[in-house]
């Protein structure tokens, strides 16, 4: 597991006397998948959030990886990354359906409550940490950080696709869980599935396209109970048992449209 503490401060850049975040926006181009697009995030790990992007759209497959190559400045904090995509030696092979125990969860999520405190890291950033759950242990795989929560869910996704290129039967009967100190978003759900994330975690209450994409893609999502008295599992329960559960019905996520217009003043 990578420090912390180094992780923490590798978003930021001396300001005076104070250390801030740092926001760029990366615009992406692909040529060989005709793809463009962008996001906006720190610069640390940038060439993981390229793979982790591509990962999200749909764009290649888990194990593969993006390599930037030529970054070229549009203006004030702004830059455009050619990347160019390196495929895996060997194909993924998805989870057998291996399952996790609620104390696994509960073990690494106060472990990563305890790496990504504020007294660790005082900084505007989001922190997320990814582990493997096998056999009834616990092991931390890296810390990933990001002034962009988004962001860093694509970077998570990027690395975790790198250990797969690495390690091709690494989850066969092992589970990888990711842990966030943001709310969890649809977009951030589809980056690490598509990744072969199967539980993600954090100490918030639900947003309805990360419950939508969640029970779409097969993720369990661990996260602040309805009573805001600790966690509970709220989609995917089988992957996870010996937990509180909070019983959904189907996410609307597709079709609707959802317009909040102002109320009349008088």
């Amino acid at each position: 597991m990578l420090d912390a503490r180094a992780e923490c401060m590798k978003p930021t850049a001396p300001l005076g006397p104070v250390r801030v975040a740092v926001d760029n926006y990366y615009a992406v181009v692909v040529p060989e998948l005709g793809f463009k697009g962008g996001f906006h995030g720190s610069p640390n790990n940038v060439e993981d959030a390229v793979t982790g992007l591509l990962l999200r759209e749909g764009m290649i497959e888990p194990g593969d990886q993006a390599e930037i190559v030529e970054a070229r400045p549009l203006g004030e904090r702004r830059f455009q990354l050619r990347a160019r995509v390196v495929r895996a030696a060997a194909a993924w092979r998805p989870p057998r359906g291996s399952t996790v125990d609620w104390g696994s969860i509960e073990t690494l999520y106060a472990d990563f409550v305890r790496r990504v405190s504020k007294r660790v890291c005082p900084y505007a950033i989001h922190s997320l940490a990814a582990y493997l759950l096998q056999q009834g242990a616990v092991e931390p795989l890296f810390f990933v950080t990001d002034v962009s929560r988004h962001a860093a869910a694509l970077k998570t996704a990027g690395m975790v696709s790198r250990l797969l290129s690495a390690k091709p039967g690494m989850l066969e009967d092992g589970v990888v869980v990711v842990a966030s100190t943001g709310r969890i978003s649809g977009d951030m759900v589809a980056a690490l599935a598509r990744a072969g994330v199967r539980v993600i975690v954090s100490n918030h209450h639900p947003v309805l396209s990360g419950i939508a994409e969640a029970q779409r893609r097969g993720v369990a999502l661990v996260l602040r109970s309805p009573d805001s008295r600790g966690l509970a599992v709220y989609t995917e329960h089988d992957i996870i048992y010996g937990g509180p559960r909070v019983l959904l019905e189907p996410a609307r996520g597709g079709g609707e449209v959802y317009v909040s217009l102002p109320s009349p003043l008088c």
